[in-house]
């Protein structure tokens, strides 16, 4: 399982440079983590839903990998959302 601090990051926004083998110059590639999978001897093939599509890259081929995590917050409304372990997602 790949994870960005402790979250999966299949429905995650990323963006990165990567160059592969038919791109002349590294390129950024920024869009939503769609599914992922460890594949021997290669590493970590990432499907990512971009403007243009679907792309898929090598993690370990990608430089500045960054995954946009959801920011958690409590409500201000006296519910205490921690204890319950139900977080309000803000931001995303």
């Amino acid at each position: 399982m790949v994870t960005a601090g402790g979250y999966d990051i299949v429905g995650l926004p990323m963006v990165c440079e990567y160059k592969g083998a038919k791109d002349p110059a590294p390129i950024t590639i920024d869009g939503k983590v769609v599914s992922y999978r460890k594949i021997d001897g290669k590493g970590t093939l990432i499907v990512v839903h971009t403007a243009d599509g679907y792309r898929s890259i090598y993690m370990e081929k990608a430089t500045g990998l960054r995954f946009m995590l959801p920011r958690l917050k409590n409500t201000d409304d006296g519910y205490d959302a921690l204890k319950d372990n139900r977080l309000t997602r803000y931001g995303m």
